[in-house]
């Protein structure tokens, strides 16, 4: 009897020089241009549409002000808190390597 083989689909997005390029400009704008970049990071990324925001800054606390309703409901997204250590983590490894291997400061 035939048998049809089950594919995991928990896979991590492809993690792709231009994805390091669009998130390194992400860091360092803010606004409607940072939303754009989102956009063009989840199409490099090939994220569903309800991933959305696909990236989350862990060391961002609740963006809702006290005592609104959305700040008592809010929860991070660990997912795209992964996802921007993984970005992270590259944009480290391709900056080392850029500038010869030297150890970062942090």
């Amino acid at each position: 009897m035939p048998f049809k083989r089950r594919i995991d689909k928990t896979r991590e997005p492809p993690i792709t020089p231009r994805a390091v390029e669009i998130f390194d400009r992400m860091r360092r704008c803010n606004g409607e241009r940072w939303w754009d970049l989102h956009s063009d990071l989840c199409d490099e990324l090939h994220t569903k549409p309800w991933q959305w925001p696909c990236i989350e800054d862990p060391r961002e606390a609740n963006p809702y002000p006290e005592g609104a309703p959305a700040h008592a409901s809010w929860r991070p997204d660990r997912e795209a808190q992964a996802l921007w250590q993984t970005l992270d983590q590259a944009s480290r490894e391709a900056r080392a390597a850029r500038d010869g291997g030297l150890p970062l400061v942090t």
